[in-house]
């Protein structure tokens, strides 16, 4: 019985402590979506803002998900309400290892490139070329020290 106790007393220890884990990476990709700018000085917020001229930043809706715990990757999920038609839907992928954001798909890919391009430079923002086989556009990898 004692035993049992015990047991119990630590699966419900380590799970405690991963949903502590888990809301802070939460945070912290938030953190780091609010604090990329791409070449143009534009936070994603910024370029979302600017890009549906209606919606304003109380409007836009951030979902977190853990995409791999093991890995550090969450999915970013801003949804931004337009007047006439449904709501446009951005996928980003946060990698808490190496502070980077990756698009999770073709709204968020054409975002980060249209955040990265520089009139008359198209190298501009850091951009990081393509891997070998690797199927999606280039983007820009955010590094802190």
């Amino acid at each position: 019985m004692i035993v049992m106790a015990c047991l119990f007393a630590c699966v419900a220890a380590v799970n405690y402590m991963q949903t502590l884990f888990d809301k802070g990476d939460m945070k912290r990709a938030l953190q780091v979506v609010r604090d990329f700018k791409g070449a143009s000085g534009a936070t994603i917020q910024e370029a979302l803002e600017a890009r549906h001229g209606a919606a304003r930043s109380g409007e836009i809706s951030w979902e977190i998900g853990i995409q791999s715990s093991c890995y550090g990757v969450m999915r970013l999920t801003a949804t931004v309400p337009l007047k006439e038609a449904n709501p446009q839907v951005y996928r980003f992928d946060v990698d808490l290892v190496r502070n980077g954001i990756h698009p999770a798909d073709d709204h968020g890919r054409e975002l980060l490139h249209d955040m990265n391009e520089v009139p008359g430079n198209s190298a501009a923002g850091g951009t990081v070329p393509k891997a070998e086989g690797d199927t999606t556009s280039p983007h820009r990898e955010e590094r802190r020290p």
